[in-house]
């Protein structure tokens, strides 16, 4: 009935035009090996990333210096959101980067593979919102548990003129996604 109830509430979303869009890759049954997390330990992975149909490694080298400097600024602070959303969503379990030191018994690895990106402008009248398509994947004791890939979007305007403000919104929302994934998932 849950599922029912998750799989209709997220065709309303598509339907209605929230921007967000989710399909399940891989879904561990009950009970979650998810449930009984000590900490979630998020790792970012950007290898699989393409913008403007090129992966970034060539993007970033066709960029002038600012421009790539910028884009890298970009991706702080969508890791940044991304954490900010997952913590917000995922309340009762810690959330930490993998940066801070290796996963340890009881802690799942959430990595999140940026897969594309498109950066978007706002000039006046004349704009191109900013999306941005992700997988998630959940590693419980070295094994991936739980998968999906979502996308989601924010448009060009006055409140939100900047590519750094409408990819980091992307991000947050889904950390958000996330949260509320392991929250359903785990009975939170």
């Amino acid at each position: 009935m849950h599922r029912l109830i998750a799989l209709f509430v997220v065709m309303l979303l598509v339907a209605t035009g929230c921007g967000l869009r989710m399909q399940v890759i891989k879904q561990s049954g009950k009970p979650s090996p998810l449930k009984g997390a000590s900490c979630l330990v998020v790792a970012m992975d950007r290898s699989e990333l393409r913008i403007g149909g090129q992966n970034i490694d060539r993007h970033l080298q066709q960029l002038p210096p600012n421009e790539a400097q910028d884009l890298v600024s970009i991706f702080a602070s969508m890791d940044t959101s991304f954490m900010k959303g997952l913590k917000n969503k995922a309340s009762g379990v810690r959330v930490r980067s993998l940066a801070e030191g290796p996963v340890t018994k009881g802690e799942i690895l959430v990595t999140v593979y940026h897969l594309e990106l498109e950066r978007g402008w706002f000039r006046g009248l004349s704009t191109e919102d900013s999306w941005l398509r992700s997988r998630v994947a959940w590693t419980v004791d070295g094994q991936v548990t739980d998968e999906w890939i979502a996308k989601k979007d924010d448009s060009a305007s006055m409140y939100t003129p900047t590519d750094v403000q409408r990819l980091s919104n992307c991000s947050e929302s889904m950390g958000e996604l996330a949260g509320k994934y392991f929250a359903r998932a785990t009975g939170g």
